[in-house]
């Protein structure tokens, strides 16, 4: 792997063959058709974070998206912090017991960073085998592709004001 450090690190979350938990990788899809500058990266992390550990602790921000249960209406889209966030449960866990928050700590403890770790998250409607995504969470994909850009482009506003 590269030595190449980040000002913001973008993860899309999820199984694209478990229905609407396929909602973190699509929106990364999406956000990476678009010209980003040299120090955004956006990657597929797929069903682990765990994977992307070495670019997670060489980010200053980290912003993740993905399918969240948090008891609203199928769609509903969130904006969640790091430190809002307690141990999550056993259902944002990958395969091998590891959450994105497990993912965010340890390189936290190995570097520091990142500073800044903010989940996008939608309420699913179902996480079950199947493609595709249900018309709630389809009709959010835009919406919070759309929310994940104005936070890219708040932090680098934020660090270009620090720099001066």
């Amino acid at each position: 792997m590269s030595e190449q450090s980040y000002e913001i690190l973008v993860l899309g979350i999820g199984h694209l063959l478990m229905a609407d938990d396929g909602l973190g990788v699509l929106a990364v899809e999406g956000l990476r058709k678009k010209t980003w500058p040299r120090d955004v990266r956006i990657l597929e992390a797929g069903v682990s974070a765990m994977l992307f550990l070495e670019e997670i602790s060489r980010s200053q921000n980290v912003i993740i998206v993905d399918a969240v249960r948090m008891g609203g209406v199928p769609g509903s889209i969130y904006r969640l912090h790091f430190r809002d966030i307690p141990c999550v449960g056993d259902g944002w866990r990958d395969a091998h017991g590891f959450s994105p928050v497990t993912a965010i700590a340890m390189a936290r403890e190995l570097t520091g960073l990142p500073f800044n770790t903010v989940i996008y998250g939608v309420e699913p409607c179902a996480i079950e085998p199947g493609i595709g995504l249900s018309p709630a969470v389809a009709s959010s994909l835009q919406t919070v592709m759309d929310r994940v850009e104005e936070e890219i482009e708040r932090i680098q506003r934020n660090y270009r004001i620090s720099k001066i």
